[in-house]
């Protein structure tokens, strides 16, 4: 299953500066609920929305859309919700609003199951003008991140 919702809380910048707007990433293999690590019972895409608008709100980060892959596993390049992303990334990118575009997820196994795919949709997103955030990364991790990355590359 694959949706995108529009939130049309839009908050209007002083002075004209450039607003941080998020296009949000959700994908799970799995559909039915269940009871999560922290005890509470919900699937794990409804998990993964909740802490990616938590973690916008503490970063005042607009979510225009979310984009979602229910059932479907981060070892494929084709999913219905990531199509529509690149898209909107198309689109966004074309238009340069000259606000910053964030794409936003909870870790970077949302994105892909594997460092060869992980790698190329990275490219791709950047490529759009976009920054990629995965919200489960402490500031303190960022070096361990970048040192998987050039793990991943050799």
């Amino acid at each position: 299953m694959s949706a995108s919702t529009n939130n049309t809380n839009h908050r209007p910048t002083p002075g004209g500066q450039k607003r941080r707007r998020a296009l949000a990433y959700i994908r799970s293999a799995t559909i039915e609920p269940h009871y999560g690590l922290n005890g509470k019972f919900g699937s794990n895409a409804e998990r993964q929305e909740h802490k990616i608008r938590d973690w916008a709100a503490a970063n005042d980060v607009v979510i225009d859309d979310i984009y979602r892959d229910e059932g479907v596993s981060g070892l494929r390049r084709d999913r219905p919700g990531l199509d529509r992303l690149f898209r909107r990334l198309d689109q966004q990118h074309t238009a340069n609003s000259g606000d910053e575009l964030l794409v936003v997820m909870n870790d970077r196994a949302r994105l892909a199951r594997n460092r060869h795919l992980d790698m190329e949709l990275l490219d791709a997103i950047a490529a759009r003008g976009a920054t990629v955030v995965f919200t489960d990364i402490e500031v303190d991790d960022h070096v361990a991140v970048l040192e998987v990355q050039r793990e991943m590359l050799r």
